[in-house]
């Protein structure tokens, strides 16, 4: 539906202006935009400005100039996208490819918000989002400041490459300190090959993992572990 539209029989190419509402019944998909180009001979979809989203009513995507392929299931865009999912994730990129039927998202420049407020960053993201599985490269963690018992320190976990299920989360070469951030290395960091987060456990294991004071290598420890953020007290090795 529009308030105004134009068919063009020869390309089969309808273009539609104003409050532009898409309703794909067999996609489960809905698009709000102010003007589209729908060729039809190709299946393709091209909104023009902002651009508003839903998937199944679980899957709430901003952005803007997105391309439409239905006879795919993608969308795509190369512009600043938003996307919220119904397990409280907030995404934000600087492009993105998702498939519909699949319910996969790849994209570069990814900052994500979970639900407990911890922010994390990616280079580039591919993420099966009906499965809650995440996968990434070059990822900076910032825990909630409300982690690990004091709003004073600034948690967070830098690393290679990242994988998340619902189960456990793995980052390789990690890099985690509590100390606040400041010019110059913190006062502390633990330095891992392997980085796992146990999520039923809630404990973190570090494999090869080095504690360094002021960037200089002082105990190792093949193996280490921690509680993470959500465990208020835990006996164990201070």
């Amino acid at each position: 539906t529009s308030k105004t539209f134009e068919y063009n029989k020869k390309n089969s190419e309808l273009n539609l202006d104003g409050n532009v509402v898409i309703n794909d019944n067999l996609n489960q998909t809905i698009i709000k935009t102010n003007k589209i180009k729908y060729i039809k001979n190709q299946e393709k979809i091209f909104t023009y400005g902002d651009t508003e989203i839903e998937i199944e009513e679980k899957i709430f995507l901003k952005s803007t100039n997105i391309v439409y392929l239905r006879n795919k299931n993608e969308i795509s865009s190369n512009f600043k996208t938003y996307i919220n999912d119904n397990l409280g994730n907030n995404f934000s990129s600087k492009d993105f490819l998702f498939d519909i039927e699949k319910k996969v998202l790849k994209a570069e420049h990814v900052n994500l918000i979970d639900i407990d407020g911890n922010v994390t960053f990616f280079e580039s993201f591919f993420a099966d989002i009906s499965n809650n599985e995440f996968y990434g490269k070059d990822v900076e963690i910032s825990f909630s400041n409300k982690s690990f018992g004091n709003q004073l320190n600034e948690p967070r976990l830098y690393g290679n490459t990242f994988s998340s299920n619902q189960k456990e989360s793995k980052i390789s070469k990690g890099i985690f300190t509590t100390c606040k951030k400041r010019d110059g290395c913190p006062p502390w960091t633990i330095k891992a090959k392997k980085i796992t987060h146990n999520k039923n456990k809630k404990i973190i294991n570090y494999q090869n993992a080095w504690l360094q004071v002021y960037d200089k290598p002082i105990f190792y420890f093949p193996k280490f572990f921690h509680p993470d953020p959500t465990v208020k007290r835990q006996s164990g090795f201070l």
